[in-house]
C-alpha cells in the first residue's frame, strides 16, 4: 500500500469517526489549514503534512474527536444566550465550555481522552503559555481551560505546560 493511500486511509477513517462522534451528522469534512472550523454544511481540520507521523495523526485524531464532541454536546442556543459580552469574559467562557464538552468524551471513551491528550501535548510544546505577568491574554484563556479539564477529568495539565 502506498504512503498516499494510507493518508487517504486515514482522512477517511478520521472523518467517519468524525461523524460517528457527533451523532451520525452527515457533513462533509475537509482538512485544510491549520485550525478547526465547524460550519453550517462543512467541517474543516487541520492539514496533514505531506510527510506524516504517529505524532501528527495523533493531533488530526485529537482535532477530528474534539469537533466531534462539540457538535454532540455544545448548544448554541444556550452558549449564546449565557455567554458574556466583553469580549475576555466570553474566550474565557469558551474556553471553559471547550474544557466541558471535550471532558464528556475523555470520561467516557478511552481512545478519545488518549488523543485529546495528545493534541494538546503537542499544542503546548509548540506554543507555551506565557508567564501571567507577560501580558499575553490567551495565557489565561489557557490556564482556565487547562483547570477546568483537571476538575472535570483529574487529568493534570500537559508535561509541555510545565
Amino acid at each position: 500500500m502506498s504512503s498516499q493511500k494510507d493518508q487517504s486511509d486515514f482522512l477517511k477513517a478520521n472523518a467517519a469517526s468524525l461523524r460517528a462522534i457527533a451523532g451520525g451528522i452527515d457533513a462533509q469534512v475537509r482538512y485544510a489549514g491549520q485550525d478547526t472550523h465547524i460550519g453550517k454544511t462543512e467541517i474543516r481540520l487541520p492539514a496533514l503534512p505531506r510527510e506524516t507521523h504517529a505524532q501528527n495523526r495523533s493531533d488530526s485524531r485529537g482535532a477530528s474527536d474534539s469537533a466531534g464532541l462539540w457538535l454532540a454536546h455544545h448548544n448554541e442556543k444556550t452558549h449564546q444566550t449565557t455567554a458574556p459580552s466583553a469580549p475576555m469574559a466570553k474566550a474565557i467562557f469558551d474556553a471553559a465550555e471547550t474544557a466541558r464538552v471535550e471532558a464528556l468524551g475523555s470520561n467516557q471513551m478511552a481512545g478519545v481522552k488518549q488523543n485529546l491528550n495528545a493534541r494538546l501535548e503537542q499544542k503546548y510544546a509548540k506554543h507555551a503559555i506565557g508567564a501571567p505577568e507577560s501580558g499575553d491574554d490567551s495565557a489565561l484563556i489557557d490556564a482556565v481551560r487547562l483547570m477546568v479539564r483537571e476538575v472535570l477529568t483529574g487529568e493534570k495539565p500537559p508535561a509541555s505546560t510545565n
